[in-house]
């Protein structure tokens, strides 16, 4: 009885220590990246400009942060079923939690909309593909990897899009705005 007894505490206490590593490690794999702000109640103009100087380089910065951590994953030398534990850890979480923050913003006017609607998609379907590889790794199953190739050029589309309303020279794009046109 008394040997259970310390079986039970030392149970206890290797749990709160890998506790505390889960959430000491939670930083590393999901980042600390802050949220994304909320739009200012500002004019189409302003709000374009804060878009452009504030929003898009931090969404670009933590889609650059997943998408490196997907292909160091891949050419990671780990077992596909390794492969695809770290994919939704390090590549997947980050999407998931950038995808929630993008849904969050409201952009207010017409043209800002439009822009982060496309971003949105983006996410979205760049979250999808990461776990349709991921599925892919754990069941070698071909049709998840043309699945998520098919996802990831829908992604790419989407960004190609986005891309053209931010940095586009055009009466709706987003820099045209910005600069009062």
């Amino acid at each position: 009885k008394r040997q259970a007894l310390w079986r039970a505490a030392g149970a206890a206490v290797l749990g709160l220590g890998l506790a505390g590593a889960v959430v000491a490690a939670r930083v590393p794999l999901v980042g600390s990246y802050e949220s994304i702000p909320t739009p200012p109640a500002l004019s189409a103009r302003l709000e374009a400009a804060h878009y452009l100087t504030v929003l898009a380089p931090t969404l670009l910065e933590r889609l650059q942060a997943a998408r490196s951590a997907r292909a160091a994953v891949v050419a990671s030398r780990a077992s596909p079923a390794g492969k695809a534990a770290r994919l939704r850890a390090e590549a997947l979480a980050p999407m998931r939690a950038l995808l929630g923050e993008a849904r969050a913003y409201q952009p207010i006017s017409t043209q800002t909309r439009a822009a982060h609607r496309d971003w949105v998609a983006f996410v979205q379907a760049q979250a999808d593909a990461f776990d349709l590889l991921a599925t892919s790794l754990e069941t070698s199953g071909k049709d998840a990897a043309r699945a998520a190739q098919a996802r990831e050029e829908d992604a790419l589309e989407h960004l190609r899009s986005w891309g053209e309303k931010v940095t586009g020279d055009c009466p709706t794009c987003l820099t045209t705005i910005a600069e009062g046109g």
